[in-house]
């Protein structure tokens, strides 16, 4: 086989290998896809993962800012869960039993899947964050998305780093 053969082989194979293998990966992952067993998993604040910088939640609290001062956040702004395909200790998992997955403001009040400011059994769904919730008029905190029901030996839950936003400075 004479070498320029030979090279264009070798290129139609790692492109037909790279073609497959896309296919394959995007057959495997599908949007909006319901949640269940054994799935890797992000939550997003206003589609921001947390994963690189910290998600913002936008408030508006008037005049100066006195320590604790606690106020709303403004509409519109979406919570969400999206099935990723590695499974890795930074990513969430439904462990042996999920099928749905709640996001809770801070630290969830228990092992139990009541409460929680959403809930989610489809994958990227999104929903607003409630108006009605007290949060911060500055500073920092996390939203928990866990996937119920438990499973302590195999669920892992995702924490998003989130900073309150005064937007009325």
């Amino acid at each position: 086989m004479s070498r320029r053969l030979f090279a264009r082989t070798v290129t139609f194979i790692a492109a037909t290998v790279l073609v497959v293998g896309t296919a394959a990966a995007g057959a495997a992952i599908q949007p909006g896809g319901k949640i269940g067993p054994h799935q890797a998993f992000v939550g997003t604040v206003n589609h921001n993962n947390g994963l690189k910088t910290h998600a913002q939640i936008r408030v508006a609290c008037p005049g100066p800012i006195r320590p604790g001062e606690r106020t709303h956040p403004l509409g519109h702004q979406p919570l969400a869960v999206s099935r990723v395909a590695a499974v890795a200790a930074k990513f969430g998992n439904t462990g042996a039993h999920g099928t749905h997955i709640n996001a809770y403001l801070g630290i969830p009040p228990s092992a139990t899947d009541a409460g929680g400011i959403a809930s989610f059994t489809h994958y990227d769904a999104p929903k607003p964050i409630p108006t009605t919730l007290s949060v911060p008029c500055s500073g920092t905190g996390y939203i928990t998305f866990i996937s119920f029901p438990r499973d302590p030996g195999t669920s892992r839950s995702f924490v998003v780093p989130v900073d309150y936003v005064n937007i009325a400075v």
